[in-house]
């Protein structure tokens, strides 16, 4: 990083501790932060020292795994990064897009510490598959493919994209970052110059993602893959009920048309006995749906065999 510093003309630098977190050994991480802390003084202290000398401020930016067991066999200590100011800014992920995320407790601490917060827009949804960095990438074997092997399209990733940001911006961070996006203009043939239509659709998202006014009425996806899958057993009581958390927030959906679409298949039950095949397809009435606490009649669920 002092070699950077001192043969380039940058603007200041970004310390990456997400991809991936793997400074210590997980059990011993914690008891060895002091470690990691000391380093990210270091290099504030340099980019100060070297912005001294040159007479202007260099920017230090820490993009961090804000997952709670993450920082923990990371052997990063955020509440006492943000707490120390080590970096105006802050830029919190969980490498994929959870749109139940919370920014809460970080938001508050940050506000109060006077750095900047930035949440991440990634490139993916997050999936079903391990539940943290220190875990087998194992996809879950029960659940239906609905996780990272899906297909999106340009126009699919874009709503899903808004629906992130748009989750955020509505928890009032100081900006949104993004991050893992390809860098479409350089693949294939250059669309900067051949098809000015694509080029603006592809970059369409820098002018969106920033505001709730430039995100709002435009169409978006929400995914909730990590919730999934769950299992209900027929004709049991309501009280036994299974649910499925989603948070959508902004102010436009109150004006909006909302589709909720979800698969579900039919098993044989583990408990019961003698041999038979299930057929998979669930028949109507048989599980019950409710949206907030209000059932859905069979008339409002629009059926279709995949």
């Amino acid at each position: 990083i002092a070699e950077i510093l001192d043969m380039y003309d940058v603007d200041g630098i970004e310390l990456d501790f997400t991809r991936s977190p793997y400074f210590f050994n997980p059990s011993e991480a914690w008891d060895k932060r002091e470690i990691l802390t000391q380093f990210v003084r270091d290099i504030g202290k340099l980019l100060a020292e070297t912005g001294a000398r040159r007479g202007r401020p260099l920017t230090l930016i820490l993009r961090i795994a804000c997952l709670e067991r993450a920082l923990t066999t990371a052997g990063i200590d955020l509440q006492q990064w943000v707490k120390e100011k080590l970096a105006p800014i802050f830029v919190l992920s969980e490498l994929v897009n959870n749109y139940n995320q919370s920014l809460e407790p970080w938001r508050s601490r940050c506000r109060e510490a006077g750095v900047l917060l930035y949440p991440v827009v990634e490139l993916g949804p997050a999936a079903n598959a391990a539940p943290d960095f220190y875990s087998p990438q194992i996809r879950n074997p029960l659940a239906p493919r609905h996780d990272g092997q899906v297909r999106t399209s340009n126009d699919e990733r874009i709503r899903m994209h808004r629906a992130a940001a748009q989750n955020y911006l509505a928890q009032d961070p100081d900006g949104i970052a993004m991050f893992n996006f390809p860098c479409w203009l350089a693949e294939g043939k250059n669309i900067m110059h051949t098809d000015p239509a694509e080029f603006r659709h592809v970059t369409a998202l820098l002018s969106e993602l920033g505001n709730l006014e430039t995100l709002s009425l435009k169409d978006k996806r929400y995914t909730f893959y990590k919730e999934l899958p769950i299992y209900v057993e027929a004709n049991r009581p309501r009280r036994y009920h299974q649910t499925i958390p989603f948070m959508i927030l902004g102010d436009d959906i109150r004006d909006a048309t909302v589709s909720l679409r979800f698969r579900w298949i039919a098993e044989k039950n583990p408990h019961a006995g003698g041999v038979f095949r299930q057929n998979t397809m669930v028949k109507p009435g048989l599980i019950k749906v409710y949206l907030n606490d209000v059932e859905i009649s069979e008339e409002k669920l629009q059926r279709a065999k995949a």
